[in-house]
C-alpha cells in the first residue's frame, strides 16, 4: 500500500515536472504564481511530497493543461479546445466603443477599469 502510494506521488510529480518544462516555466514562476516555495514544487516533482487538490487544480489552471491528465494521467496534457460563447450584445457594444477611441483613450479608460475594480475587492 506504502509503495502505490509513492509510486502515484511520483507519478503526479513527474507529471508536474512535465507539463512545466513543456510550458519552459521555471519552479520559481510555477511556486510564486501559486504562493508557496520553489522548494515544495521541486518536493513535489521529485515525489517527496503531494500537492493538496487545489494546488493541483491551481497547476492546471495555470499552466492550462488537463487537471484529469495531472491528477490521473488519463487522457491528453493538453485539454482540447473548448468552444467560446460568442460575445453578448453588451459587449460588443463595448469593443465598438474601445475601438473608437485613441489608444492613449483607450489606456484612460483600461486603467480606470483596473482601478475601479481593485477597490470593488
Amino acid at each position: 500500500m506504502y509503495h502505490s502510494a509513492m509510486s502515484e506521488q511520483a507519478e503526479i510529480g513527474k507529471r508536474i515536472k512535465d507539463a512545466r518544462q513543456a510550458l519552459n516555466v521555471k519552479q520559481k514562476w510555477l511556486s510564486a504564481n501559486l504562493g508557496i516555495t520553489a522548494t515544495a514544487v521541486s518536493k513535489w516533482e521529485s515525489g517527496e511530497q503531494f500537492p493538496t487538490l487545489d494546488k493541483l487544480s491551481k497547476i492546471a489552471l495555470l499552466l492550462n493543461i488537463n487537471f484529469e491528465w495531472l491528477a490521473t494521467g488519463r487522457g491528453e496534457m493538453v485539454a482540447p479546445a473548448q468552444s467560446v460563447a460568442p460575445p453578448t450584445d453588451e459587449l460588443s457594444a463595448m469593443i465598438r466603443a474601445m475601438n473608437s477611441l485613441s489608444a492613449e483613450q483607450r489606456n484612460v479608460v483600461l486603467k480606470f477599469i483596473h482601478d475601479w475594480t481593485q477597490t470593488l475587492k
